[in-house]
């Protein structure tokens, strides 16, 4: 996923399900300076900066 996309999705009024090492994550932020995304690890709610370029969207859209 290019840093552009994972904006895209932080600003959306829709929830987009978003993979880091096909495990579930919410983007928090875009690290502009680096190619790094803030994540939150949705299954033990760890707070990582992983490569923009690791996120992949998931064609599953989220109900909430």
């Amino acid at each position: 996923m290019d840093k552009k996309r994972a904006k895209e999705i932080i600003h959306s009024p829709q929830d987009v399900e978003v993979l880091y090492n096909n495990f579930p994550v919410w983007l928090q932020k875009v690290m502009d300076k680096e190619d790094l995304v803030q994540v939150e690890d949705m299954i033990n709610n760890k707070i990582m900066q992983v490569p923009s370029k690791d996120l992949k969207e998931s064609d599953f859209k989220l109900e909430m």
